[in-house]
């Protein structure tokens, strides 16, 4: 825990108005240590109070309860002990003032029982120091706080002084406290290293506080991308699926028993196929089962064979795993974008609560409380069915039936890297192919097979024809697509309408399309096929009325030369 930490210059970085670059201030970080603190509310604000947490104990969750504790000189941080037991402990810097001091004695009701607190009080008494004559109201109101707290002052045997000023008129005094559990061991107390003061004038406190064990997990359950286990985990979830009986679901209780079954073989798959996985901070994505088949054998005999081997193969492993990355970012998604730091999503701080209606979430129950309220709003609302008898009642159509292998097709477009939707299944496609191998089309819902079979197919004809008229315009190489106003002006009005239609609106009727298909490719595109045919009308009059009756020629020359084309 530091009061007044140094807030410094760090260095530039890239501006878009300041030619020597912005400049980044902050605190001192390490890598090891998480740093904990309320961002300054402006360039006069300074910071009073910051905490360091190790991150090995990154597994008991720090948390920063600003709903305790919003304030400027008080941080109040918790860890999840054994059983989910809650462990605070609060730094506090208070000032000439008391201000501090005085916010813990008027909200001491808000806050849980302590397990330390600890700062710079800037607050004399004779309880902690010998030397101060006379009667503190301040301290006496702060002990009473602490009390109530749970906690009271730590009192060395011996008066030692804490802060040492750098004027050598001012002497030595104990100005900096730590506040310790009442139930704490007999003898138990803080120890002050005036060796560690370094260049400011507080010597540092330190104390080792036992708590009850805590396990942390450093196991986890996974199944790999790819591996056997996950094969292992879509045959009994396929096998599963088979089995299902459908054919009475008539109540909506009925519908239920049948998720919750699936969802219990879902569950009961994944817990018999994944495997245990050690987490730990020097995990790495791309080993896999030989690169640790390397590695016992290197251990065992630590000959420089086979740490030859283990480094082939940590190669081999490395090149295996980047060529996907590059493969899956250049022909699959197509979003290079995806890998620069500024586009990627930004991570919520780990001691950062999130906060939903303006209370944070500490525990699962919140946290699901608030997803479920934020996605299913209405699930609990009343429902007005007056308003379909407005609906005028049309006669039921016939499902149009589609085969196994347009169920495949259309099922390898689904992706799990955009926004969830209806479109947009959240399993990769392998799985998917796996299921409807030979999965009985029967036991699908009528609705779901006319929106795959009819939705997507009409969109890939439509996506066809683009590609193949609008192929001869398309010039950049951009993946995205691009109208044809900002791609090539001059030929905006020399377009008939349908194609510039056509480019309009081809983005939204299916995936975005890629100018170097094979489809748009030269010699395939209708400037190609048609080149003697296609003529540009280069006299483009001025005002409207005259290109009114210039379009209504056009559209005479049309039809004249679809009356000559022989089907």
């Amino acid at each position: 825990m530091i009061q007044e930490p140094p807030w410094n210059f760090i260095r530039r970085t890239v501006s878009a108005t300041n030619p020597e670059g912005e400049a980044v201030v902050g605190p001192p970080i390490h890598p090891d240590w998480m740093v904990i603190f309320q961002h300054p509310k402006g360039e006069d604000d300074r910071l009073r109070v910051m905490t360091y947490v190790n991150k090995r104990l990154a597994a008991m969750r720090p948390a920063f309860r600003t709903d305790l504790a919003d304030h400027r000189d008080i941080l109040v941080l918790m860890l999840w002990g054994e059983d989910n037991t809650p462990l605070h402990y609060i730094n506090v810097y208070s000032d000439q003032t008391s201000t501090a001091i005085n916010w813990l004695c008027d909200n001491v009701e808000r806050l849980p029982q302590l397990q330390c607190m600890a700062g710079k009080f800037n607050c004399h008494s004779s309880v902690w120091d010998p030397r101060h004559e006379g009667n503190n109201h301040v301290a006496m109101s702060l002990i009473d706080a602490a009390s109530d707290l749970g906690v009271e002052v730590s009192v060395q045997p011996v008066r030692t002084p804490t802060h040492f000023p750098h004027v050598r008129r001012l002497e030595p005094s104990v100005s900096d406290l730590m506040f310790l559990p009442q139930d704490r061991l007999v003898g138990l107390t803080h120890e002050v290293r005036a060796d560690w003061i370094g260049p400011s004038d507080h010597a540092p406190l330190c104390v080792t506080l036992p708590i009850r064990a805590t396990e942390v997990a450093s196991e986890r359950l996974a199944m790999p991308k790819g591996s056997e286990e996950e094969s292992s985990f879509l045959q009994a979830l396929l096998t599963y699926i088979k089995s299902m009986d459908i054919s009475n679901i008539d109540t909506r209780d009925a519908l239920e028993d049948r998720i919750a079954g699936l969802a219990r073989a879902c569950n009961d798959a994944w817990n018999s196929n994944a495997k245990t996985v050690k987490v730990n901070t020097r995990s790495k994505a791309w080993w896999n089962a030989d690169c640790a088949t390397a590695m016992r054998q290197y251990r065992q005999s630590r000959s420089p064979a086979d740490y030859g081997a283990l480094r082939r193969a940590t190669k081999a492993a490395k090149r295996q795993f980047f060529d996907e990355r590059i493969e899956t970012i250049a022909t699959k998604n197509k979003r290079p974008w995806d890998l620069m730091n500024w586009t990627k999503q930004r991570n919520l701080p780990t001691y950062e609560a999130i906060r939903y209606n303006e209370a944070p979430c500490n525990t699962m129950d919140d946290l699901w409380q608030a997803l479920h309220t934020t996605y299913k709003a209405a699930s609990d609302r009343p429902v007005k069915v007056e308003v379909l008898e407005e609906v005028e009642q049309e006669p039921p159509r016939e499902w149009v039936d589609f085969s196994t292998a347009e169920l495949r097709e259309e099922l390898a477009k689904c992706s799990n890297t955009s926004a969830p939707g209806p479109d947009h299944l959240t399993c990769h496609g392998d799985a998917w192919q796996l299921i409807a191998g030979d999965y009985p089309l029967s036991k699908m819902s009528p609705l779901p097979r006319l929106c795959a079979a009819l939705g997507h197919s009409h969109a890939q004809m439509q996506r066809k024809a683009a590609l193949w008229i609008l192929g001869a315009f398309r010039t950049s190489p951009e993946f995205h697509p691009c109208a044809i106003s900002s791609m090539a002006p001059s030929l905006q009005k020399r377009v008939k309408s349908s194609v510039m239609d056509a480019e309009a609106n081809a983005s939204v009727v299916n995936e975005p399309m890629n100018p170097l298909h094979k489809e748009a490719t030269p010699g395939q595109r209708v400037s190609d096929l048609f080149g003697a045919q296609i003529t540009y009308d280069l006299d483009i009059p001025r005002d409207k009325e005259a290109l009114a009756d210039r379009r209504n020629h056009l559209d005479k020359k049309e039809r004249q030369a679809n009356s000559t084309i022989t089907p």
